[in-house]
């Protein structure tokens, strides 16, 4: 189980349920995966997704990739068109959930999703452009958008859902700049995770920072209180997306900055999400330059943060933490399969680039593999 990394740019939106009105999206037309590797090429992953020891999902600058051999050997599975922005769910090593953002002359966003690790695709364009997230549970999907991009501190965004894996859409709420009850401001920027058919989350980061659920699949949403969850003036921060490990328990991380000194929390709830407790917390000078961090959670009682060159470990739910310090730092990807297998996605020696290294034993050495596409 795996948190995503915060983003700490612009600011957070409140959703109106909106429950009239129906926007379909085109016709979904199926493909198949006919994409063809020839020679060896060395890759630069822009992210990467394992979802076992084998099997994972990664990102290129312009492709979607699968890998059945730990990271080693990756295939092209989906191509991005050129100027094309995706935002992706690698739901299970099998399924996965792609939209492209194409910022060609109709400014149209499209839906890829494969159910036999990228081998065929069905395709359909979506009722809105701009999309800054995708979640998918079964055959419920979600999409929020943000066409006009974040503006001064704030971003007005619209969520839609599917029930049929994405063949049409009914738009169910969107932000306001008013405060009222059942929806989420505008202020902040924002992500989304589902955990459940009806149950999801919006977490908001920027310098106003919080964390909203939803019971009823996105149509309202109610603000949870996370406990010490101020900002200071000067600083930023943001809350992670909930990772859940069942349908009770699961934990999200905090995070502020002055980009001199970093304070990371992990709160924790025994009932969906509807409370939480503060569980742990941490506190680091060792990234001087304000650099983001990442973080991983591995199951209950495992986690694992990274910031600068410091990993920070605990296998007890944060009630004590070792740390490590690793052989490289600028890590952009943390992703732990298990207590003992994890990848390090870090910023290469020239721009744009990155660097892939591997443990097996729980973050204490690493090894450097080197990505290729036969």
């Amino acid at each position: 189980m795996k948190s995503k990394q915060f983003l700490f740019t612009g600011c957070v939106g409140v959703f109106l349920a909106i429950l009239s009105g129906c926007d379909d999206g085109t016709p979904v037309d199926s493909i198949t995966n006919n994409l063809t590797n020839t020679g060896s090429v060395s890759l630069s992953l822009r992210t990467i997704d394992m979802k076992s020891t084998h099997n994972g999902w990664a990102v290129t600058s312009d492709a979607v990739m699968y890998t059945t051999e730990g990271g080693i050997h990756w295939k092209k599975v989906l191509t991005i068109p050129d100027g094309g922005d995706i935002r992706t769910d690698f739901i299970s090593a099998d399924a996965a959930a792609v939209v492209v953002n194409d910022q060609g002359s109709d400014g149209s966003s499209r839906l890829f999703m494969t159910s036999d690790s990228g081998k065929h695709w069905t395709q359909s364009v979506l009722p809105t452009a701009g999309v800054t997230d995708v979640s998918f549970v079964g055959s419920n999907g979600w999409i929020l958008c943000d066409p006009e991009g974040q503006s001064m501190g704030s971003e007005h965004v619209t969520m839609f859902h599917s029930q049929d894996g994405g063949k049409h859409w009914v738009r169910v709420a969107e932000s306001t700049g008013s405060s009222s009850s059942h929806q989420i401001s505008d202020a902040g920027a924002k992500s989304m995770v589902f955990v459940h058919d009806h149950v999801g989350f919006v977490s908001v980061q920027g310098w106003i920072v919080g964390l909203y659920r939803t019971s009823d699949s996105g149509l309202q949403w109610d603000r949870v209180t996370l406990p010490n969850l101020q900002i200071p003036d000067g600083m930023e921060g943001g809350v992670g997306k909930p990772v859940f490990f069942d349908a009770s328990h699961g934990v999200v991380s905090s995070y502020r900055t002055d980009h001199h000194h970093d304070w990371f929390g992990a709160y924790v709830t025994a009932d969906g999400g509807q409370t939480w407790r503060l569980q742990s917390t941490v506190t680091s000078t060792s990234n001087p330059d304000g650099m983001h961090d990442e973080f991983c959670f591995i199951d209950q009682q495992t986690w694992v943060w990274v910031l600068g060159d410091v990993l920070w470990k605990t296998s007890n739910a944060g009630h004590s933490w070792n740390t490590i310090t690793l052989p490289f730092s600028e890590v952009v990807k943390l992703d732990f399969v298990n207590s003992k297998e994890g990848w390090a996605l870090t910023r290469g020696d020239e721009a744009l680039s990155t660097r892939l290294f591997f443990t097996e034993d729980g973050g204490t050495s690493w090894t450097e593999i080197h990505p290729q596409a036969p």
